[in-house]
């Protein structure tokens, strides 16, 4: 017994350090660049690629000119105003530059998807640190765009907002969350900094990523605005590395995972990171893997400890939603992932087997002692059938 527990103790600190280190940070630093450099797309597009995430590179044939996409730079100029600096980042401190170091990038953004992130395998995103350039800068502050395109400076109820969307493998949208640059439709607030954005709530199964910008300085031909803003330091982790099964990220198997997971099934989601077993559904099957394959229990450990016992019954019986039109969840005895506790749920769970009675539990209250004493009476019956399963050689 000492020697698995210590065994078992070295796996679990093995599993701490493979979740920590499947953190990833794409800071730009490993990219060659001279000083005050920026690197856009200059006659062909293409991607270039920073700690093994892609960022793609756009240049305009039709045209031979106008470079979009991404744009990897070390600029520092904050004075110059208008479209001839285009790539430094606007940075209080160090006097410009990255966020803790000297590399960034900049997205020309013109139309949507004109910049875009992937992902060398399925990511759960934490979040990058975003400002805006010089160039949108002064073009939102002081109305000088260096060309006179823009309407002037913001006024009250403006606006420039960027829009991170997140992308499955088959380019559909998992999710979008709005970052407001500049925001003066109560009081007056521009990005003049590096500012963290927490992109979590994209969830756990984005591979690309893109971006989608919008002006109240607009006209018939889209945004006045320049369509710029510059990132650094973005975080993620791999799929892989995550826990798998935890489904609210806080780095444990718990009841919030498996509610969320039994809401989905039960609501037909088509949210991949729900998709446990890697069909592209989200089904019973997922359920069973979560139960038996990652949180190893059974169904009916209604308390997540690891045993389906009395104290299991008494503790679903005693939440009164038994045979009751009432939504429920697993710690209530939903086992079958239709949001109610019934007959289904407790034959899901004396099929599996694994029920261990105990005498030290607490006697429910009397309103509730006789579907208890009727849950006993299916586990005497399915006992049965499985001894009788077992001589027939089933």
């Amino acid at each position: 017994m000492r020697i698995r527990y210590w065994f078992c103790l070295l796996l679990g600190l093995m599993w701490a350090d493979v979740a920590t280190a499947a953190d990833r940070l794409v800071d730009f630093e490993d990219l060659p660049l001279q000083p005050q450099q920026a690197v856009a797309a200059d006659g062909q597009s293409g991607v270039f690629r920073s700690r093994g995430v892609g960022f793609n590179q756009i240049w305009d044939t039709d045209w031979n000119c106008c470079p979009r996409g991404w744009v990897y730079s070390n600029q520092t100029d904050l004075t110059t105003v208008g479209y001839n600096n285009p790539f430094s980042a606007q940075a209080r401190a160090p006097e410009g530059g990255g966020y803790q170091s000297s590399q960034y990038a900049v997205a020309v953004n013109i139309y949507r998807g004109d910049a875009r992130i992937e992902f060398p395998e399925w990511a759960v995103l934490q979040g990058f640190y975003v400002t805006n350039t010089t160039y949108v800068y002064h073009s939102v502050v002081s109305g000088d765009d260096g060309a006179g395109f823009v309407k002037g400076p913001f006024g009250a109820g403006d606006w420039l907002k960027l829009e991170v969307i997140g992308l499955d493998e088959a380019d559909q949208e998992v999710g979008r969350l709005p970052v407001y640059l500049a925001d003066y439709r109560e009081g007056s607030r521009v990005l003049d900094d590096w500012t963290w954005v927490d992109l979590s709530a994209l969830g756990s199964n984005v591979k690309r990523i893109e971006f989608d910008m919008a002006s109240t300085d607009s006209g018939d031909f889209g945004m006045n605005t320049p369509a710029y803003f510059a990132i650094d330091n973005l975080v993620y982790r791999t799929a892989t590395g995550a826990i798998p099964g935890d489904l609210d990220g806080d780095g444990v198997l718990g009841l919030s995972d498996v509610n969320r997971l039994s809401r989905g099934i039960h609501e037909s989601s088509q949210d991949l990171a729900l998709d446990l077993n890697g069909d592209r559904r989200v089904d019973g099957r997922d359920l069973t893997v979560w139960v038996k394959g990652l949180k190893k229990t059974s169904f009916g450990d209604a308390g997540l400890d690891g045993v389906f016992g009395s104290a299991d019954l008494v503790q679903v019986f005693q939440v009164g939603a038994y045979e009751q039109a009432l939504d429920t969840d697993w710690a209530g005895g939903d086992w079958n992932a239709d949001l109610r506790f019934n007959t289904s749920d407790l034959l899901e769970a004396f099929q599996d087997g694994e029920f261990q009675a105990s005498a030290a539990v607490a006697v429910p209250e009397p309103t509730s002692s006789i579907p208890a004493v009727l849950a006993l009476g299916w586990l005497a019956r399915y006992a049965r059938i499985r001894r009788g399963a077992r001589s027939a050689g089933l």
